[in-house]
């Protein structure tokens, strides 16, 4: 986790995936895997189960939207430029499988 800017009641952050999925596990146990009263899980854990569950779907949604943009760049990389030639107002490339 790196730290960018703190401010009075907030602060940004960037996560990498592994800390997301972490996160994202321990949301879900909290939210689906404990056995506990709902007033018990508020008291412990500062907030409503709603909104636990809310942030939950929003770092699930940052999940997948990762993931995404990692397959698009696994099957961008199975492709090898064939040869660069130039074309009016830029480059062609031609990509070989």
């Amino acid at each position: 986790m790196q730290i960018i800017n703190t401010k009075i009641n907030s602060a940004d952050i960037k996560l990498s995936m592994e800390e997301l999925v972490i996160i994202n596990n321990s949301l879900n146990e909290i939210c689906y895997g404990i056995d506990m009263d709902e007033s018990e899980i508020s008291v412990r854990m500062g907030a409503e189960l709603d909104e636990i569950n809310n942030l939950l779907k929003e770092i699930s949604h940052i999940i997948e939207k990762l993931e995404a943009c990692k397959d698009k760049a696994d099957e961008w990389s199975d492709y090898t430029p064939r040869y660069v030639r130039p074309q009016h107002g830029g480059f062609s490339v031609e990509v070989i499988q």
